[in-house]
């Protein structure tokens, strides 16, 4: 009784290998083409059914079938962001297998793995033991550079603007949580977030400071004799100007009405 072994399956791309038993020759045909394959105890062959006739040392002869079948192959498939802002990382998943290997650093042997920015690849081995392969490349996103500008200072009573830029869209810290780039604030602490267009974050601050109002003063005489002059005097800033126009502390006048 003649009888055939060797694996009925095989990964696309390959092959199998049948070997006949039981006899002293063989004589192996392909049903498929139906032509004659081969002589020998072992045929490699691809998907499709073959036939073997088996003779042993009396002469007598039998024959035996048996049915190759080629496996699909196997789909292999990579998830997850492939770009992360700068600072993060992110994490990559591998489906359609049972096993995996990654190309990474520690060759992984898990469907996740989390990464930096590269090319990977995973190598996945299903049920059957057919392979197949993957392939991604991660990018890292730059921040976007955010910077406030405007006037830190202010006087009592006044206000300031201050405005934001380097991103695309805004998110001040204030009472009104402003998404405009520009806020105008008094005296505090503001912090604003802006967003670039891949996404990512980033922050700036600054510290506004309202300065107060100088206490101006005039001395001097506020009468004069017919003919004569008085001399006013301003104190209480680093800088004056007079209402003619004068911009020294001091000023020489006479019968009117005078402002510093």
């Amino acid at each position: 009784v003649g009888a055939i072994t060797g694996a009925l399956t095989y990964c696309t791309g390959g092959n199998t290998t049948l070997t006949a038993s039981g006899g002293v020759s063989y004589i192996w045909a392909s049903q498929s083409t139906n032509s004659i394959i081969g002589n020998t105890a072992s045929v490699t062959v691809t998907q499709g059914t073959y036939a073997v006739l088996v003779t042993n040392a009396s002469g007598c002869q039998d024959t035996v079938i048996a049915t190759v079948t080629e496996l699909a192959t196997i789909a292999v498939t990579i998830t997850g962001n492939l770009s992360y802002c700068q600072g993060g990382n992110t994490t990559l998943t591998a489906s359609g297998g049972s096993t995996y290997i990654w190309n990474d650093a520690g060759s992984s042997t898990t469907p996740a793995i989390t990464v930096l920015q590269g090319n990977y690849a995973v190598t996945a081995t299903d049920a059957n033991g057919c392979t197949g392969t993957a392939s991604a490349t991660v990018t890292e996103n730059a921040l976007p550079a955010v910077a406030i500008t405007g006037n830190l200072n202010y006087c009592a009573g006044s206000n300031t603007t201050l405005t934001a830029n380097g991103a695309a869209t805004y998110q001040w810290n204030e009472a009104g949580n402003s998404p405009t780039a520009a806020i105008t604030v008094t005296q505090g602490s503001y912090t604003v977030t802006g967003t670039g267009a891949n996404g990512c974050t980033a922050t700036a601050n600054a510290t506004v400071t309202e300065n107060p109002v100088p206490v101006v003063a005039i001395s001097g005489s506020l009468t004069y004799c017919t003919g004569g002059n008085t001399t006013l005097t301003a104190r209480g800033g680093s800088g004056y100007l007079w209402s003619t126009r004068q911009a020294t502390a001091s000023e020489t006048v006479t019968q009117g009405t005078e402002s510093v």
